[in-house]
């Protein structure tokens, strides 16, 4: 009686583990709709960009190459679901837009930290950290500003 229930908790434990991997390292197979990346567009002569906090209308416009890549960087790592209902959202905390000179070339609204507008697209993304990193962004740029007075 314990060897087979010993049989059992193993089998169990090797089946849980073996889901863990496959839904870790696989995610593109159970997702639908994943294939949506913002590098889309040619982010290769993008000059600035403009970033508008939501909630209190603050914005900062960030000119500096490596910060731009950065935030490109981020956001292209993700993968985002199409969603199906495409009704405005009213409010978001973040706005971005992506510039060559004075032509806008994208703009990106983070509505909340599992929902983006892509150029006029709703998306989710369950695993997205999008929202801190553009916080921290946002904050790091403005203190700068602040500092330089």
């Amino acid at each position: 009686m314990a060897k087979q229930m010993t049989k059992i908790v193993l089998i169990s434990c090797f089946t849980i583990v073996g889901l863990l991997f496959f839904t870790l390292f696989f995610p593109s197979l159970h997702e639908k709709d994943t294939g949506h990346k913002v590098t889309n567009v040619s982010y290769e002569n993008i000059t600035r960009i403009f970033i508008k906090n939501g909630l209190n209308g603050d914005s900062i416009e960030v000119e500096n190459k490596s910060l731009i890549n950065n935030l490109i960087n981020c956001i292209s790592d993700y993968s985002f679901t199409k969603k199906v209902e495409q009704e405005d959202l009213n409010g978001y905390l973040y706005s971005i837009d992506f510039f060559n000179e004075d032509s806008r070339i994208s703009r990106i609204i983070i509505v909340d930290n599992e929902t983006v507008n892509i150029d006029g697209v709703y998306y989710n993304s369950k695993n997205s950290q999008i929202d801190k990193y553009v916080n921290n962004l946002f904050y790091e740029s403005a203190s700068t500003k602040e500092n330089k007075r």
